[in-house]
Parts: C-alpha cells; structure tokens; sequence
C-alpha cells in the first residue's frame, strides 16, 4: 500500500483521504469483486457511485450505494458528475464491447481533465485501497535505511 501510495504521487495521481464520492462501474467477469471494493472504500469514510449493474451487486451485498448513469444510458451521468467535482476517484474496468469501450473512454478523457484519480483494473482497485489506508495511518513518512532496518 505504502509503495503504491508513493507511486500515485509520483506520477501526479494524488489518491483521496478524506472522504468523498467513489465512483465504480466493473466489467461482468469482476462484479465478484465490487462487494467487497465497495465495502473498503466505505470502511475508509467514502460513498460509493456506481452503474448499473456494478449498483445492483454492490447493493444486494448489503453495502449502501447511489445509482449512477452511464455515459451511453442519457443525462445525468458519471461525466457529468466527474464535471461537478462530485466524484473523488474513478474506477472502470472494461469487458471490450464497444459501448463500454466508448464509455470507458469518454470517463477517461473526462478524469483527466478534472485531474481525478482513476484505476482500471480490479488490481489497481485493492491496491488504492491499501494506498489510501496507509496515507490515512500516516505510514508515509520519510525513513532512513536505519529505522527501516530497526523495525
């Protein structure tokens, strides 16, 4: 976590610590996963946004979510809003069909020009997760190899 957290800064993907709208939408193969996603995140002191099918699982796991649209599906959507600032870190994988091709797209063209933090992958999911927990624990802080080694 530490080292990923480094990592996002690094390249200028400042991960959010205090709270805020997450926005998740996941391929048919990963929706296994967006219970428990959604679940860290909100252990965090996050909400979560999700679309619709990525909604229902999350939903039916017991974790409180809020309905999104996509970006084929009409407005309000996910874009707009990322474009309001509602929506602190984006997370979209994509199963390659051309809707979601098309949508994934448009989400990525869209976090980067409202500079959020996004991952595309249910990897780079967990790995935030663990990213934000070890920013929020303070673990982050400068070492020498000497109190590495002492630990």
């Amino acid at each position: 976590g530490e080292a990923f957290a480094k990592a996002q800064d690094a390249a200028k993907n400042h991960l959010p610590t205090n709270g805020g709208k997450v926005f998740i939408s996941l391929a048919d193969l990963d929706k296994e996963f967006a219970p428990k996603i959604a679940s860290q995140f909100v252990e965090l002191g996050f909400d979560i946004v999700a679309t619709g099918g990525t909604y229902k699982a999350i939903n039916e796991s017991g974790v409180e979510c809020t309905k999104v649209l996509k970006v084929s599906e009409g407005r309000p959507n996910i874009t707009d809003s990322l474009m309001n600032e509602e929506i602190v870190m984006a997370i979209n994988t994509s199963d390659g069909k051309e809707t979601s091709k098309e949508d994934g797209l448009t989400i990525r063209r869209t976090v980067l020009r409202v500079n959020v933090p996004y991952v595309t992958t249910v990897s780079g999911a967990f790995a935030s997760i663990e990213a934000i927990a070890a920013q929020k624990n303070n673990t982050l802080m400068p070492k020498s190899i000497q109190e590495f080694l002492a630990e």
